[in-house]
């Protein structure tokens, strides 16, 4: 990967003192981050704006981080999600990957992860752009 890139993101995460410290974070690192609630605001947020990344919990009520990322997937295929989860860890190492999930990230994330977890997906759609 070449310099540290800086993106739109739409940080989707139901516990507000974690959504809080994610999206201050990533502020922190130079990105625009919009966040929402659960997956239905995830999706509202997504559909009325323009995001490079979205980053969005496993578990949430309403909709989950699965069912989100595949509506999305519907929306704007090519769009890159990072799905946080406790299972993240697991799912790497089976090399499971939920249809719409690009990125796989355990839960609690650390935010030199979160961080290296960010610039893999978005170098990723980068590199997958014609």
């Amino acid at each position: 990967h070449g310099p540290a890139r800086r993106g739109q993101l739409l940080l989707v995460e139901d516990e507000p003192m974690v959504r809080e410290l994610y999206a201050e974070y990533l502020r922190q690192e130079g990105h625009t981050v919009v966040v929402a609630e659960d997956g239905l605001a995830g999706l509202a947020a997504f559909q009325a704006g323009t995001f490079e990344l979205v980053i969005t919990d496993m578990a949430m009520p309403g909709l989950n981080g699965e069912q989100l990322a595949a509506k999305i997937r519907q929306l704007s295929p090519p769009m890159p999600v990072l799905l946080l989860t406790g299972f993240g860890d697991i799912m790497n190492a089976r090399g499971e990957r939920p249809p719409g999930i690009d990125v796989v990230a355990g839960k609690p994330i650390s935010l030199t992860v979160l961080r290296e977890a960010v610039q893999d997906a978005l170098w990723r759609t980068l590199e997958q752009r014609p």
